[in-house]
């Protein structure tokens, strides 16, 4: 489990808010499937596979410009690696991650002082699943 951010790679501010998870995650298929003459073949691609997730985040108008800077400047657009914090089960997780996608942005209406809701898809590469000899212990 990934229980600290990796130093090496920029973390999500705490100034932009706890982003809350939507309800869909996926994961990437990490096998190579070749149709052959008799049947066909099959093997890993990825030691680990990709998930992705679906994340809002409300901010206000004021704070919107900044996020808008460190998406551009720190993540070069999205394509860099980062540390964000996912609820894993009923703890808090340091995962890598990486948009998949432009953010989208949403004016809430209604809402006195002016926010705006930032929706996106990361893909994540660190994801808590237990090791091997940690399921072996639960099955026992």
């Amino acid at each position: 489990m990934a229980a600290s951010p990796n130093p090496a790679l920029v973390t999500w501010p705490a100034q932009f808010g706890s982003p809350k998870r939507n309800f869909s995650f996926s994961i990437d298929d990490g096998v190579i499937r070749t149709k052959m003459d008799r049947g066909s073949k099959a093997r890993s691609q990825f030691v680990d596979p990709l998930l992705k997730g679906n994340f809002r985040v409300r901010m206000g108008n004021g704070v919107l410009q900044y996020f808008q800077a460190w998406h551009q400047h720190k993540l070069s657009n999205g394509s860099v690696w980062f540390n964000f914090q996912i609820q894993s089960g009923d703890e808090m997780t340091w995962e890598e991650c990486r948009f998949t996608a432009p953010y989208k942005i949403d004016p809430d209406e209604g809402v006195k002082g002016g926010s705006t809701t930032i929706s996106f898809e990361i893909e994540i590469r660190t994801h808590s699943i237990p090791s091997e000899g940690a399921l072996d212990a639960f099955l026992e």
